[in-house]
């Protein structure tokens, strides 16, 4: 019995030596080239980007747009507004570009009303409203799961729903 504790015991201290051995070579070699392979990887992304020539365009269809932007001010009233033109590249485009499928880009609001026009006043938005893909951005759980719910279900109701008789 006491060899068989000890065997188990051998093995016990054994593996978390592996562990231990694993954890350090992830540590020192495997994040280090995986960091590596992303900067590598994120340049040749960020190169398509840096040119209007090069990054993908996002060309809303017009009778899309005007569909569901018709539903949107049914739904949402006055909460809905045209969305400026954006000097930033999205792929969003890339999937229905793709598919050659018409589409139309849309955004919701999530940052907590005070705080943005604490920096409109300010005149600090581009400083202290973080915009999506920055590693700050974080919007309020609410409102902004419950109109991003609707929205969705709005837009597609603007293409599923039966027309209303008459």
């Amino acid at each position: 019995m006491r060899r068989l504790i000890r065997d188990i015991s051998s093995v016990l201290i054994l593996s978390g030596l592996l562990l231990v051995l694993d954890a350090g070579v992830t540590v020192v070699w495997q994040e280090p080239v995986t960091a590596a392979i992303g900067m590598i990887m994120r340049d040749n992304v960020n190169q398509r980007y840096l040119s209007y020539r090069t990054a993908p365009l996002t060309d809303n269809d017009a009778t899309v747009t005007a569909q569901v932007a018709e539903a949107f001010g049914d739904y949402f009233g006055d909460r809905s507004r045209p969305l400026p033109m954006q000097m930033a590249s999205e792929d969003f485009s890339d999937i229905p570009d793709a598919l050659g499928v018409p589409y139309t880009y849309w955004g919701i609001g999530g940052t907590d009303p005070d705080t943005y026009r604490a920096a409109e006043t300010a005149g600090t938005i581009s400083r202290d409203i973080p915009v999506n893909h920055s590693s700050r951005f974080a919007p309020v759980v609410q409102p902004t799961l419950d109109t991003g719910t609707e929205a969705l279900v709005t837009a597609a109701l603007a293409w599923l729903a039966d027309p209303a008789p008459g």
